[in-house]
Parts: C-alpha cells; structure tokens; sequence
C-alpha cells in the first residue's frame, strides 16, 4: 500500500517555472507570472497564437522574455521558456554558465547531458518531474548580433497528455 501512495504522489508532482508548478490552466499561470511583475506581451501572443503566450519579466535576475505553452483545447500549462539576451559572446557565455552552475545546484540528482547545440555547449537536465534544456543561440539577422541564452522547462507529465492530445487528432 505505501508502495502504491508514493508511486502516485511521485506522478502529481510537476516541474516548477519560477516557482510555479506547470500544471493547470493559462490563465491561472498567466495570474501568477504577473502576481510575480511578469507583464503579458499582446503583441507577441498573438503573433505566436493559440498554445503559447508571451511575457516580459525577470528570470534569475536578468530582464528576459517568457513564453509558455499550453495544449489549447485544454488550456493546460506543459511548458516554460526564458530567453535573456547579450549582445557579446562572452557576457552570453558567462550568462550560461552561471545559470548551469546555479542548476547544477539545484537539481543535483538529475541525470545531466551535455551536447552540443547551435555550435555552443548546451546542457540537458532530466528530474523526475521533467527536463530544463539551457542552450545559446547566436542571431546574426539582427544588428547587432545577438546571442539569447533560452532556459526552457517542460513537465513530463503534462507534455506527454499534450502529445496524446495531439495524436488524437490524426
């Protein structure tokens, strides 16, 4: 019987944005990003459409742009990005590492990947409750270039029911 409890409390537990678990409904993670000083970007929303919504805040310390997405039938929340931005390889640099070492903290009993992406080292963090992938990517269509160190956060359990959500459809 313990054996069954904990197996069932493990699959409530989710992966947390800011201190936000990524469960729910939008609108209810859109109240607390915003109860946290986030403000809800409009113009890039719509751009994005149904299943994703932008904000402006911080993250880790740093201005950083948010974007969450959720299955748009359902209106549940499965996944979280931060994206900060440099305009110098090495401050983008020093950004990630920081943010990598911070994670490593956090998280040290998660399975940790390192690979390459983009041409830059990137980091791969897998819990119970889900995955972080921390990565750099390098804008050149902008002037001046631009670097954006994404921290992106996906609850398994919730990604999964949006995938199946998905499939249903085919």
């Amino acid at each position: 019987m313990l054996v069954l409890t904990l197996g069932a409390m493990a699959q409530t537990q989710h992966m947390k944005f800011m201190g936000i678990p990524l469960n729910g409904t939008i609108s209810a993670f859109h109240q607390k990003l915003v109860a946290k000083g986030c403000k809800h970007d409009v113009g890039v929303s719509n751009a994005v459409g149904a299943g994703g919504r932008a904000f402006t805040g911080t993250f880790f310390g740093e201005k950083a742009d948010i974007c969450v997405f959720y299955n748009a039938k359902t209106k549940v929340v499965y996944r979280a990005k931060a994206c900060i931005d440099r305009s110098s390889e090495d401050d983008i640099i020093r950004k990630y590492n920081e943010v990598k070492s911070a994670l490593e903290e956090k998280y040290p009993d998660a399975y940790m990947c390192e690979v390459e992406n983009y041409g830059y080292d990137s980091m791969q963090f897998y819990t119970a409750e889900g995955e972080i992938d921390l990565y750099v990517a390098k804008f050149d269509d902008v002037y001046p270039t631009e670097y954006t160190l994404f921290i992106d956060y996906v609850d398994e359990v919730n990604f999964k029911k949006n995938e199946n959500s998905k499939m249903n459809d085919l």
